[in-house]
């Protein structure tokens, strides 16, 4: 059972094309989850919670806000992710693009994307996932899997690779006279930054884990760490500076 707990907080966000919202959640005594932030479409706050936690500082940022010091702490080995689709549609394109793409992943390079999904709040058309702790340990891991899940939201061609397959998505706008138009999704402009490094990414997540969640060092801003530590981020930076995708090199 799922209990939604409602926050006060306005969240400064760019708009998505595919407005799916997700937050961490935890598990209490009950056996009931409940998610620790809001939900948010920017799936960098994700990321911020992570630094709260491992700093044990309060993280304010874009109207977001998420207190890491207090006797409450998120144990990385026990927290879900939860996802709210817009659509029935979108829920259905989650799981029949797992059953392909996920399997596919999965099966070349040995990285499970989850271990459970509790699908048991259709009416609100929320999920909950149980996943492995290496994608937990770090801000840039957190960030691909979530992008993946966030692509899964799409009707994906299943006959393409996954790679040429989120490319291809887009968005709809009306237009004055009642036709629409189609433009590419955020998700296929992000899939164009790192189509050239997308298996180096999947091969690179065990390294992608450090000192500090961020890669970065204690007492950096929290700006930085909200803007610059996702993996498209990174493969840019690795990528222009001419160094592995690694936290440890």
């Amino acid at each position: 059972m799922f209990k939604e707990t409602k926050f006060k907080q306005q969240l400064a966000e760019i708009p998505q094309t595919l407005p799916m919202r997700m937050a961490i959640c935890k598990k209490n005594r009950a056996g009931k989850f409940t998610n620790a932030h809001p939900f948010a479409q920017c799936r960098d706050f994700m990321g911020d919670v992570l630094w709260a936690n491992q700093q044990k500082k309060n993280v304010s940022i874009y109207g977001f806000s998420y207190n890491g010091n207090t006797k409450a702490q998120l144990p990385v080995k026990s927290f879900h992710i939860a996802i709210k689709f817009p659509e029935q549609e979108n829920l259905q394109n989650f799981i029949k693009n797992y059953s392909i793409f996920g399997t596919q992943l999965e099966n070349q390079y040995g990285l499970s994307l989850y271990t459970d999904i509790l699908v048991d709040f259709p009416k609100s058309l929320l999920v909950v996932l149980e996943v492995p702790t290496y994608w937990k340990q770090s801000i840039h891991n957190l960030s691909l899997l979530t992008f993946i899940y966030k692509c899964f939201g799409y009707k994906l061609d299943t006959t393409k690779p996954f790679t040429e397959a989120v490319l291809a998505t887009v968005g709809e706008t009306i237009n004055w006279d009642g036709t629409k138009s189609t433009f590419p999704s955020v998700e296929s402009g992000y899939m164009k930054d790192v189509v050239g490094h997308w298996s180096k990414l999947l091969t690179s997540v065990h390294d992608m884990v450090g000192d500090t969640v961020s890669g970065y060092q204690p007492g950096t801003s929290t700006d930085t760490v909200h803007n610059r530590s996702g993996f498209v981020s990174n493969v840019k930076y690795a990528y222009n500076n001419q160094i592995s995708l690694s936290f440890t090199n």
